[in-house]
This record gives structure tokens, C-alpha cells and sequence, in this order.
């Protein structure tokens, strides 16, 4: 139960952190965790 909530965060985290950056339809899960140069 825990780990499915955590997925979602991740999830959740992925699409605000990436759409608006404007990096396009790319979702590689390390750019998400990668801090901006």
C-alpha cells in the first residue's frame, strides 16, 4: 500500500517536473532526480 503511493508521487512528481521545464514527451526517470546544472 505504501509502495503503490509512493510510485504515484514519483509519478505525479515526473509529470510536473518535466512538462513544464518543456524538455517535450522525454521521460527518462533520471532526469527528474538529476539536480539542474
Amino acid at each position: 500500500m505504501g509502495s503503490q503511493f509512493f510510485c504515484f508521487f514519483l509519478w505525479i512528481l515526473r509529470l510536473i517536473g518535466e512538462n513544464p521545464v518543456g524538455k517535450g514527451p522525454d521521460f527518462a526517470p533520471q532526469s527528474t532526480f538529476d539536480p539542474p546544472p
